[in-house]
């Protein structure tokens, strides 16, 4: 979240609802989103730009996970696919049992597909689970209940290659890192 100072409140945004931002930190892409809010407000000392950007989580959360499905035709003389918002988490499209991971690979590859910028990266070694079938889930809603399957993951976005990484892993596999709070500026909370 930003604003621009700006003379002219009804002036054009610098940056238009859509528009993709990288916020670099000693030259290395360290967020990458979407302009998903632009305001202009005034008042009568200061008229601005307000900017709310969101990452690719803010995508998946707005996009209906959907599987396809076989379906007969009017007459039952043949089969065709479609795409439905009714879903079988733990099933592929062709009916085979999928893994968590899998699963998180599936719903990745499908938001890919309907235009969210985002790569699959490390994704912590999955399980076959109970089917859940569920109905207008979120692609973030998706991977949020096959992350659950796997309480002591965590997941972070990597920007640094210039693209959005979603990445998961086991606490256990990672390394451990130490932050000296008192060091340069000051922590106000923890």
């Amino acid at each position: 979240t930003f604003q621009i100072p700006n003379a002219n409140a009804f002036a054009d945004p610098a940056f238009p609802y859509g528009s993709v931002l990288t916020l670099k930190k000693d030259g290395t892409p360290w967020f990458i989103g979407t302009v998903s809010q632009e305001q202009a407000s005034a008042t009568s000392r200061r008229e601005q730009h307000g900017y709310i950007v969101s990452g690719p989580w803010w995508q998946l959360g707005r996009l209906v996970f959907q599987q396809l499905r076989c379906v007969k035709s009017e007459d039952f003389a043949t089969t065709d696919s479609e795409y439905s918002t009714r879903v079988v988490l733990g099933q592929s499209d062709v009916g085979l049992r999928l893994t968590t991971t899998e699963q998180i690979s599936a719903v990745l590859t499908y938001a890919l597909t309907k235009g969210v910028s985002l790569a699959a990266g490390m994704i912590i070694d999955g399980f076959a689970f109970p089917y859940q079938e569920a109905r207008d889930i979120t692609c973030a809603e998706a991977i949020i209940r096959m992350a659950r399957r796997t309480p002591d993951a965590v997941s972070w976005f990597d920007y640094s290659s210039g693209a959005a990484v979603l990445n998961f892993a086991r606490r256990d596999s990672l390394t451990a890192a130490s932050q000296d709070l008192t060091a340069g500026v000051a922590a106000e909370s923890v």
